[in-house]
């Protein structure tokens, strides 16, 4: 009587008989057969581990991809945030300046003639600095004219920093936002032609 061994496989269950029950003469046939089985047995499962640990590493390249996406949007974020808290206090030093200016205006009749004199009207110097760290010191042009209608430059930063060819400026309405770099040559070329 031959007892049979039972090999489980996720392709397919093999049985193996004993290797003491095979007959003496030696059935070359059975061997045969049992050993092709075993081999077939074992491609599947190579097969079935290459599968499944293909599975595992494209599943970690999305996630990696997936995140590192997300780590740029979010640095990008960042980025954009910083940029505009920077054009932000920009814009709000440019304010303190025109309410500088419009504290001298008030008690003098007419707007400071220098920067020094602005600077003691709006009374810090750290105002007349752009807070970005490509920025420079702001540019104050004293009016001809404190009551001309037609909106005239009075500060202006000289590197374009918070937006690309645009700088951030000061009007004589009390306007504040950015100009192109290209206007304000046009204004101070004109400014210098009418002296």
């Amino acid at each position: 009587m031959v007892k049979f061994l039972t090999i489980h496989s996720l392709a397919k269950p093999v049985v193996l008989p004993k290797w003491d029950d095979i007959n003496s003469k030696g059935d070359m046939a059975m061997k045969h057969r049992t050993l092709s089985h075993c081999r077939s047995g074992r491609a599947i499962d190579i097969i079935f581990i290459v599968l499944v640990l293909g599975a595992l590493a494209y599943g970690l390249m999305w996630i990696m991809k997936t995140a590192g996406k997300a780590g740029q949007e979010y640095g990008q974020a960042m980025v954009n945030a910083q940029d505009s808290a920077l054009q932000l206090k920009c814009a709000t030093n440019m304010r303190s300046i025109w309410q500088g200016l419009q504290l001298a205006a008030t008690s003098e009749g007419h707007y400071p003639e220098s920067k020094a004199d602005l600077i003691y009207w709006a009374g810090d110097s750290r105002l007349f600095r752009c807070p970005d760290p490509n920025g420079g010191e702001y540019i104050y042009l004293p009016p001809k004219r404190m009551d001309s209608d037609v909106p005239t430059l009075l500060v202006f930063e000289p590197n374009a920093v918070h937006d690309p060819n645009k700088c951030m400026t000061l009007l004589s309405t009390g306007e504040i936002g950015l100009m192109p770099l290209d206007r304000i040559r046009a204004i101070l070329q004109q400014r210098h032609d009418t002296r």
